[in-house]
Protein backbone atom coordinates (compact mmCIF):
# COMPACT_ATOMS: atom_id res chain seq x y z
CA UNK A 1 0.00 0.00 0.00
CA UNK A 2 1.34 3.39 -0.99
CA UNK A 3 -0.33 6.27 0.84
CA UNK A 4 -0.62 9.50 -1.12
CA UNK A 5 -2.23 12.12 1.06
CA UNK A 6 -2.10 15.89 0.85
CA UNK A 7 -1.68 18.51 -1.82
CA UNK A 8 -0.13 17.37 -5.10
CA UNK A 9 2.83 19.66 -5.69
CA UNK A 10 4.98 20.29 -8.75
CA UNK A 11 7.67 17.57 -8.79
CA UNK A 12 5.62 15.00 -6.82
CA UNK A 13 5.36 12.93 -10.00
CA UNK A 14 9.16 12.59 -10.11
CA UNK A 15 9.29 11.73 -6.38
CA UNK A 16 6.57 9.10 -6.85
CA UNK A 17 8.33 7.56 -9.86
CA UNK A 18 11.60 7.43 -7.88
CA UNK A 19 9.86 5.82 -4.88
CA UNK A 20 8.44 3.12 -7.14
CA UNK A 21 11.79 2.51 -8.89
CA UNK A 22 13.92 2.59 -5.72
CA UNK A 23 11.64 0.03 -4.05
CA UNK A 24 11.27 -2.08 -7.21
CA UNK A 25 7.46 -1.93 -6.98
CA UNK A 26 5.84 -2.96 -10.26
CA UNK A 27 3.56 -5.34 -12.09
CA UNK A 28 0.47 -4.64 -10.01
CA UNK A 29 2.28 -5.06 -6.71
CA UNK A 30 0.77 -1.98 -5.04
CA UNK A 31 -2.45 -0.20 -4.25
CA UNK A 32 -2.23 3.59 -4.03
CA UNK A 33 -4.51 5.01 -1.33
CA UNK A 34 -5.49 8.59 -2.13
CA UNK A 35 -6.71 11.49 -0.01
CA UNK A 36 -6.13 14.92 -1.56
CA UNK A 37 -7.99 18.02 -2.67
CA UNK A 38 -5.73 18.06 -5.71
CA UNK A 39 -3.02 20.44 -6.73
CA UNK A 40 -0.65 20.59 -9.66
CA UNK A 41 -2.40 19.02 -12.68
CA UNK A 42 0.75 18.02 -14.60
CA UNK A 43 2.23 16.32 -11.52
CA UNK A 44 -1.05 14.44 -11.13
CA UNK A 45 -0.85 13.25 -14.73
CA UNK A 46 2.72 12.06 -14.13
CA UNK A 47 1.72 10.14 -11.00
CA UNK A 48 -1.18 8.64 -12.91
CA UNK A 49 1.07 7.54 -15.76
CA UNK A 50 3.39 5.75 -13.31
CA UNK A 51 0.37 4.02 -11.76
CA UNK A 52 -0.96 2.98 -15.18
CA UNK A 53 2.45 1.77 -16.42
CA UNK A 54 2.86 -0.40 -13.32
CA UNK A 55 -0.75 -1.61 -13.24
CA UNK A 56 -1.26 -0.42 -9.66
CA UNK A 57 -4.72 -0.28 -8.13
CA UNK A 58 -6.11 2.97 -6.75
CA UNK A 59 -8.28 3.34 -3.66
CA UNK A 60 -10.19 6.10 -1.84
CA UNK A 61 -11.49 5.24 1.62
CA UNK A 62 -14.88 6.28 2.92
CA UNK A 63 -13.57 9.20 4.95
CA UNK A 64 -11.44 10.68 2.19
CA UNK A 65 -11.82 13.22 -0.58
CA UNK A 66 -9.99 12.76 -3.86
CA UNK A 67 -10.62 15.81 -6.03
CA UNK A 68 -9.14 17.61 -8.99
CA UNK A 69 -5.63 16.29 -9.75
CA UNK A 70 -6.16 13.50 -7.21
CA UNK A 71 -9.22 12.27 -9.12
CA UNK A 72 -7.07 12.24 -12.27
CA UNK A 73 -4.60 10.01 -10.41
CA UNK A 74 -7.41 7.71 -9.21
CA UNK A 75 -8.57 7.21 -12.81
CA UNK A 76 -5.18 5.64 -13.68
CA UNK A 77 -5.72 2.58 -11.50
CA UNK A 78 -5.69 -0.79 -13.24
CA UNK A 79 -8.54 -1.43 -10.82
CA UNK A 80 -10.26 1.50 -9.13
CA UNK A 81 -11.67 1.01 -5.66
CA UNK A 82 -13.78 3.20 -3.41
CA UNK A 83 -15.30 2.71 -0.01
CA UNK A 84 -18.83 4.00 0.60
CA UNK A 85 -18.62 7.65 1.63
CA UNK A 86 -15.58 8.45 -0.53
CA UNK A 87 -15.85 11.66 -2.53
CA UNK A 88 -14.21 11.84 -5.96
CA UNK A 89 -14.51 15.10 -7.84
CA UNK A 90 -13.58 16.50 -11.24
CA UNK A 91 -13.49 19.97 -12.80
CA UNK A 92 -11.96 21.82 -15.70
CA UNK A 93 -8.36 22.93 -15.50
CA UNK A 94 -8.00 26.55 -14.55
CA UNK A 95 -5.49 29.33 -14.52
CA UNK A 96 -5.38 31.96 -11.80
CA UNK A 97 -5.23 35.54 -12.95
CA UNK A 98 -4.08 38.40 -10.71
CA UNK A 99 -4.55 42.12 -10.89
CA UNK A 100 -3.27 43.94 -7.85
CA UNK A 101 -4.79 42.22 -4.83
CA UNK A 102 -7.63 40.75 -6.87
CA UNK A 103 -7.36 37.12 -7.94
CA UNK A 104 -9.71 34.91 -9.96
CA UNK A 105 -9.61 31.59 -11.76
CA UNK A 106 -10.77 30.98 -15.32
CA UNK A 107 -10.83 27.80 -17.42
CA UNK A 108 -7.60 27.07 -19.30
CA UNK A 109 -8.13 25.81 -22.85
CA UNK A 110 -4.55 24.54 -23.00
CA UNK A 111 -4.91 22.85 -19.61
CA UNK A 112 -8.13 21.17 -20.65
CA UNK A 113 -6.52 19.98 -23.89
CA UNK A 114 -3.77 18.33 -21.84
CA UNK A 115 -6.36 16.85 -19.48
CA UNK A 116 -8.28 15.42 -22.44
CA UNK A 117 -5.11 13.91 -23.88
CA UNK A 118 -4.30 12.31 -20.50
CA UNK A 119 -7.83 10.92 -20.21
CA UNK A 120 -7.50 9.49 -23.74
CA UNK A 121 -4.28 7.73 -22.64
CA UNK A 122 -6.36 6.14 -19.88
CA UNK A 123 -8.86 5.01 -22.55
CA UNK A 124 -11.79 7.04 -21.30
CA UNK A 125 -14.63 7.60 -23.73
CA UNK A 126 -15.08 10.91 -25.53
CA UNK A 127 -18.26 11.43 -23.50
CA UNK A 128 -16.33 10.94 -20.24
CA UNK A 129 -13.58 13.30 -21.37
CA UNK A 130 -16.10 16.03 -22.17
CA UNK A 131 -18.14 15.55 -18.99
CA UNK A 132 -15.22 15.41 -16.55
CA UNK A 133 -14.05 18.88 -17.57
CA UNK A 134 -17.52 20.45 -17.59
CA UNK A 135 -17.49 21.92 -14.08
CA UNK A 136 -15.71 25.30 -13.85
CA UNK A 137 -12.33 25.31 -12.04
CA UNK A 138 -13.91 26.68 -8.85
CA UNK A 139 -16.70 24.04 -8.78
CA UNK A 140 -16.81 20.24 -8.74
CA UNK A 141 -18.57 17.40 -10.50
CA UNK A 142 -18.79 14.74 -7.78
CA UNK A 143 -18.68 11.22 -9.15
CA UNK A 144 -21.72 9.10 -8.34
CA UNK A 145 -22.44 5.53 -9.33
CA UNK A 146 -24.95 6.81 -11.90
CA UNK A 147 -22.48 9.25 -13.45
CA UNK A 148 -19.73 6.61 -13.47
CA UNK A 149 -22.07 4.15 -15.22
CA UNK A 150 -23.16 6.78 -17.76
CA UNK A 151 -19.51 7.59 -18.51
CA UNK A 152 -18.36 3.95 -18.48
CA UNK A 153 -15.89 4.58 -15.64
CA UNK A 154 -15.50 1.23 -13.94
CA UNK A 155 -14.77 0.93 -10.24
CA UNK A 156 -15.53 -1.45 -7.39
CA UNK A 157 -16.79 -0.83 -3.90
CA UNK A 158 -14.48 -2.03 -1.17
CA UNK A 159 -16.22 -3.23 1.96
CA UNK A 160 -14.11 -3.70 5.06
CA UNK A 161 -14.53 -7.04 6.73
CA UNK A 162 -15.96 -6.60 10.20
CA UNK A 163 -14.67 -8.58 13.17
CA UNK A 164 -17.99 -10.44 13.41
CA UNK A 165 -17.86 -11.51 9.77
CA UNK A 166 -14.17 -12.36 10.11
CA UNK A 167 -14.96 -14.67 13.02
CA UNK A 168 -17.73 -16.33 11.00
CA UNK A 169 -15.25 -16.87 8.15
CA UNK A 170 -12.69 -18.34 10.52
CA UNK A 171 -15.28 -20.72 12.01
CA UNK A 172 -16.07 -22.34 8.67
Amino acid sequence: MILFWGKIEKGDDLKFKKLVADNNIRDGAATVSLNSNGGHALAGFGIGRTIAENKFWTFVDGKSVCASACADVWLAGAERWVEAGARIGFHSTGITLKQGRREWTVPSNAGNALTGAYYKELRLSDKAIMMLVTAPPNQMLWLTTKIANDLQIDFSFWQPQTRASARKEDAR
